[in-house]
């Protein structure tokens, strides 16, 4: 699983046609590792307790998840709908990928209560997933662990664990699941009415939301040639707004096959800039953060390996009146001087 570049939108396109094609190499296949989560594929029906805070008394929830592979089995993706007794309920999106650039499992969740965490996960013994995050809270830094027990065929436990600020560990979530014959639970719809939607998340949507036609070109490494790419880019807020989804189908000159992306942006207030975390039907993950230049530039960042080369990037992306214009990224590679790899521009679907 390669971390690469990408348009600042998150259209990255230039992921069509990854290096190892180029090179004349096999494409990618998806990472054995993930063979581990076919036990939980399925939906499922849980209940049990939790104490959202220190101190406070245990409240009920019952709740639906279901797990499935997506990007052509490249990910695992799970949806849980909680219900916990509000007006609405919470729902939060998880994926689960490897990153075999840095041989490491990664995982990321996004919730209709503003949360956003991305982090690992491990195996650390047969039938058992850990998940580990930590983080800031309304400025309060805090960590958790949370652990899922393979209890048999049809049956999961899940029980989390968080610290907050110089607390101690606490039991913040405890239940169980059975296998169901359910509706899998829809998330991405869900809304919330506590906390509030930040401004900037906001602000993002009313800038970009929309469906694009992009044109373009792209350069994939030094010593390539240019590639002319085209495809459509769909921006959507989720989650009640806590969250914008971008959807990309991509295509390059010359190569068969569809590219296929999503990206979650959502708004990080301890860093003040956007997080964007990204998954492709190529393999790829990785978190970039975003920050508006002015009233017309969001310009992403991103720093990492690259086909075992450590490399950065810097992109632009001009946004007018009715959404996205352009969108220009550079990227240095190991020791070579910074270069254009990707320059594109958007046309608002019907117009």
């Amino acid at each position: 699983m390669r971390i690469e570049f990408r348009a600042p939108v998150a259209l990255a396109l230039l992921v069509c046609t990854i290096p190892a094609v180029a090179a004349g190499q096999e494409l990618p296949k998806p990472p054995t590792q993930l063979a581990k989560f076919r036990p939980l594929f399925g939906t499922w029906s849980g209940s049990g307790t939790t104490v959202p805070v220190a101190g406070a008394d245990a409240m009920p929830w019952t709740a639906t998840m279901s797990v499935e592979q997506i990007h052509d089995g490249f990910f695992v993706q799970e949806n849980v709908r909680i219900e916990v007794g509000a007006p609405m309920p919470l729902a939060y999106r998880t994926i689960y990928g490897y990153d075999t650039e840095n041989q490491r499992y990664v995982c990321y969740t996004v919730g209709n209560d503003g949360s956003s965490h991305f982090g690992e996960y491990s195996f650390p013994e047969r039938g058992v997933l850990q998940m580990n995050s930590a983080g800031f809270r309304h400025d309060t830094p805090w960590l958790s662990r949370g652990i899922w027990r393979i209890a048999g065929r049809n049956r999961l436990t899940y029980r989390s664990e968080v610290a907050e600020g110089t607390g101690d560990m606490r039991v913040y979530v405890d239940g169980a699941f059975e296998r169901a014959d359910a509706t899998p639970p829809q998330v991405v719809d869900a809304s919330f009415i506590d906390p509030p939607v930040a401004p900037e998340m906001e602000t993002l949507a009313r800038r970009i939301a929309g469906a694009f036609d992009v044109k373009g070109s792209m350069i994939m490494m030094p010593g390539m040639p240019e590639q002319k790419i085209h495809g459509t880019e769909t921006f959507t807020p989720i989650l009640g707004g806590h969250a914008v989804h971008s959807a990309v189908v991509g295509f390059s000159e010359g190569e068969e096959g569809e590219y296929h992306a999503d990206t979650f942006w959502t708004w990080n207030a301890h860093d003040r800039c956007y997080d964007a975390v990204y998954f492709d039907n190529m393999g790829q993950v990785g978190r970039m953060q975003a920050r508006w230049q002015g009233d017309d530039a969001l310009v992403t960042t991103w720093s990492g390996l690259m086909m075992g080369q450590p490399a950065v990037s810097s992109s632009v992306t001009t946004v007018g009146e009715h959404g996205p214009v352009r969108a220009v990224s550079h990227t240095a590679f190991g020791v070579a001087p910074p270069m254009k790899t990707f320059d594109s521009t958007y046309t608002r679907r019907g117009e």
